[in-house]
């Protein structure tokens, strides 16, 4: 996650980031991280080993043209608890149809249990 930060999410230095207490990030909205939930981030990184041992039934849904995060992170996480949906064509923030292939996914699934 923190190098998502530094690649896609901070448009400045770290240190201006710091100072300033907060960046935007400017996509569709003005989207505003606070510099505090950077450094909480960075103090409580959790292992993807931890994630799949803490698993109890996880979708993760996944827009394969994802700008912000790779899908091949998510798909680290897949195993018999964490279940990886890829949404084909979607971006990081998916709506529209990818939000309904979503629901879709997601009553399809709950109907097999």
């Amino acid at each position: 996650m923190n190098e998502i930060f530094k690649e896609k999410l901070i448009e400045e230095q770290i240190e201006e980031y710091k100072k300033r207490g907060y960046t935007i990030k400017n996509r569709n909205k003005r989207m505003i991280i606070p510099y505090e939930f950077y450094e909480e981030l960075n103090e409580n990184k959790i292992e993807e080993q931890e994630i799949i041992n803490l698993a109890q039934n996880i979708m993760i849904f996944h827009g394969t043209d994802d700008e912000i995060a790779s899908i091949n992170d998510s798909k680290k996480l897949e195993s018999d608890k964490i279940k990886v949906i890829e949404l084909f064509g979607a971006a990081h923030s998916f709506k529209g149809e990818y939000l309904e292939c979503m629901i879709k996914e997601m009553l399809n699934i709950i109907q097999t249990f």
